[in-house]
């Protein structure tokens, strides 16, 4: 039942998505600037080739967010003192020959799987089978690097890169290790975790790189971040925030937050100031000499509600 909804979804984001995501990977923009990547390691890095496109010298670093993902794995890599020529071979492993997502020899495959199974209405279903929209398909070539994003960004599948020290590497979905008859990637899992290896989470990079974009990057149909989660970041970027607290529902959906700040009170900053005109707070405060000095002031969002 979950594969059909998230199956359902991916389609959903070709379909209704303003933006479609391969745009997304090639529009979202990131300075080296904002990547903590300073212009003389960029541009020896860009000298090494260990970026997946060639930039001119002299030229502005601004990287899609295919590339921002990639140089924030070099950083990680760097950390453990894995050397250049290394990352480069792992490089060429994952940035492969663009080659098209759905085959044309496999489109009735595909059509009969989403028919067979329900994942659609029949709605849907004549978008699926529309010749334009398997034209538009053909279009689209992705490396296997951009796949993965691609899979993480709207199906929120757990990857993660495992690398030797000597450059062997491979690209793991957590469940894959479960799946029995994928033996190809449990073999190769195996080869190189019987050794020294080193283990990137692809889902904590993202987390970094949410940070950078913001909350007008998140979208239900997209979902980088859902406008829950995003009014939750939004929430702990307050100031003084010394607990928080989040309700979830019958479905594990997150729909209540409470955040306790401390906060004191002086000429400066008086106790009605503090007091919000809508929503639901508690205030207690603590007195010295008579005066009312510091309080903590307990604020509850619903987070079903704009």
């Amino acid at each position: 039942m979950e594969r059909k909804k998230n199956l359902k979804e991916v389609f959903d984001a070709f379909v209704e998505l303003k933006t479609n995501p391969i745009e997304f990977l090639n529009s979202t923009t990131f300075k080296a600037k904002t990547l903590k990547l300073n212009s003389r390691v960029a541009n020896h890095w860009a000298e090494k080739g260990l970026f997946p496109r060639n930039f001119e010298p002299g030229t502005w670093f601004v990287f899609n967010l295919t590339e921002a993902f990639w140089i924030k794995i070099i950083t990680k890599l760097r950390d453990f003192n894995i050397h250049l020529e290394v990352i480069k071979q792992i490089k060429e492993g994952l940035f492969t020959e663009p080659a098209v997502m759905i085959p044309e020899d496999m489109k009735d495959q595909v059509i009969q799987h989403l028919r067979v199974n329900g994942i659609l209405n029949d709605e849907q279903l004549i978008l699926a089978t529309d010749k334009s929209i398997w034209s538009d398909i053909q279009k689209i070539k992705l490396n296997y690097f951009e796949r993965v994003i691609l899979s993480i960004l709207l199906e929120r599948k757990h990857y993660f890169l495992l690398s030797s020290l000597d450059g062997k590497s491979i690209l793991i979905e957590e469940n894959q290790l479960s799946e029995q008859n994928d033996m190809e990637h449990i073999s190769a899992f195996n080869q190189i975790a019987s050794k020294s290896h080193i283990r990137i989470s692809f889902n904590e990079i993202l987390g970094d790189l949410v940070t950078t974009l913001g909350d007008l990057n998140c979208s239900t149909i997209l979902p980088i971040l859902t406008k829950k989660e995003a009014k939750i970041i939004r929430l702990l970027r307050g100031n003084r925030i010394s607990k928080v607290e989040i309700r979830f529902n019958g479905d594990n959906e997150p729909e209540l937050i409470e955040i306790t700040s401390n906060n004191q009170v002086n000429e400066q900053t008086r106790l009605k100031d503090l007091i919000i005109s809508r929503g639901y707070q508690e205030i207690t405060a603590q007195t010295q000499n008579g005066v009312i000095v510091n309080c903590k002031n307990k604020i509850k969002y619903k987070l079903d509600t704009e």
